[in-house]
């Protein structure tokens, strides 16, 4: 039937009255026409025979794989490539052997069937890694760089081969060609070729994974890293905002990773109460006696009381009417140290098994800083807040209990009252 349409074209042109030259260029033209117009009605029903119910079964299927596949292009491209295969065979039975004409539509169709292959192989990489997304341990070892490499890999291949189509070279003259513009080439893939040897290098010595919350101070960043690719990593900051930084520079620049914090199941809280130095000094019998009625520091002020007697005893030291610093007594601010670190023991949100510690810090001009030191067991921030929070309120609120003063400085109402 192929032989006689094309029969039956070619002799239109000599009924007419035609020159030779229309005459050829009629038949090109008609016979690639019906041929453009069979390979779009071959796309529809390769599409309506096999894309549309293999759709239907793969929605109806149990497995994840298919659905990946079919999200990603997998079927759809290779699909795309009935229409082309058809074409090519189209194209031997239609147009004249060793013609110009032929000659063009072979590489054209030769480029479309390569564009449709490589599209079939990137679609198949986009589907493995939406697989390998799947794992738990994705999110540490992420192969989206890699991923990224073998497409520009293919990329690439697929260009040389096409520049081979087009001049009738082959790829081995192409690739000879390309060497006398090889440090233009490497100037060009200079940074995918940094960020793919600094990704491994990340991959390697597992320095960010996705989820992380990194501090890259160079680049405004400060978040959870949401994004790991060839050349870059993609951070969401905490304002919700999203920073960009080259992969390159997290290993030439620094960053603080916070991962061991959401590792350790402890975030810590350091921050100090500045004390008022004027409001140190010692405590009297009567002080002392009052502060035994909190229960946590009741056993401490026992100890601490048989402790200082039974150590002035020794050392011959009258409490009544030698001067204080000759003996052993109890501070304010010593036993408000020991019921803060009795207090963080006993509460509820604190890390226990973790570093806990209450101590002083260098005097200054602004007093003398008393640092809290603890790891709060919620790594939510929001709640991490609010137990700091909640922690230094009754801190503040308990100092006066042991006639201490936080350091403040003067505002303009204490000079009124000077006055």
């Amino acid at each position: 039937m192929n032989k006689l349409l094309t029969k039956y074209i070619y002799s239109l042109p000599s009924q007419w009255g035609w020159s030779d030259q229309w005459d050829s260029l009629f038949r090109i033209f008609v016979l690639i026409l019906i041929i453009g117009l069979l390979t779009w009605l071959v796309r529809i029903i390769a599409n309506l025979i096999i894309k549309k119910p293999l759709t239907r079964i793969v929605e109806k299927s149990r497995f994840h794989w298919d659905d990946i596949a079919l999200k990603t292009g997998v079927f759809r491209n290779t699909v795309n490539l009935i229409p082309a295969l058809f074409l090519w065979n189209m194209m031997f039975i239609a147009l004249p052997d060793a013609s110009e004409s032929r000659l063009v539509v072979q590489k054209a169709v030769s480029l479309w069937i390569l564009v449709v292959f490589a599209r079939i192989l990137i679609s198949v990489i986009d589907a493995l890694h939406a697989m390998y997304n799947r794992r738990s341990s994705a999110a540490q070892h992420p192969i989206k760089g890699v991923l990224q490499a073998v497409k520009i890999v293919i990329l690439v291949a697929i260009g040389l081969i096409g520049i081979a189509i087009i001049t009738g070279n082959p790829i081995s003259g192409v690739l000879g060609g390309l060497g006398a513009l090889s440090a233009v080439i490497m100037l060009i893939f200079k940074d995918p070729i940094l960020g793919l040897v600094s990704g491994f290098q990340l991959a390697a010595n597992d320095m960010v994974s996705i989820g992380d919350w990194i501090e890259v101070p160079a680049y405004g960043a400060d978040g959870d890293v949401i994004d790991i690719g060839l050349q870059t990593v993609t951070v969401q900051n905490w304002d919700k905002t999203y920073s960009t930084i080259p992969v390159s520079a997290l290993l030439s620049g620094t960053f603080k990773n916070w991962r061991g914090m959401t590792h350790a199941g402890g975030r810590r809280i350091k921050r100090s109460i500045p004390l008022n130095m004027n409001s140190i000094r010692y405590l009297t019998n009567d002080e002392i006696r009052e502060l035994e009625d909190i229960h946590i520091l009741k056993p401490y002020l026992k100890q601490r009381k048989d402790e200082i007697l039974k150590w002035n005893k020794l050392n011959n030291i009258d409490e009544e009417n030698d001067a204080r610093v000759n003996g052993r007594h109890m501070t304010n601010i010593g036993v408000f140290r020991a019921y803060v670190g009795f207090y963080l023991k006993s509460h509820p949100s604190v890390r226990q098994d973790m570093t806990l510690l209450v101590r002083q810090l260098e005097p200054g001009p602004k007093g003398l800083p008393l640092e809290i030191y603890v790891f709060s067991n919620d790594l939510n921030w929001g709640n991490f807040e609010n137990i700091q929070s909640d922690i230094f309120d009754h801190l503040l609120a308990s100092l006066s209990h042991f006639g201490l003063k936080v350091f403040q400085e003067p505002t303009g109402l204490d000079f009124a009252e000077l006055r």
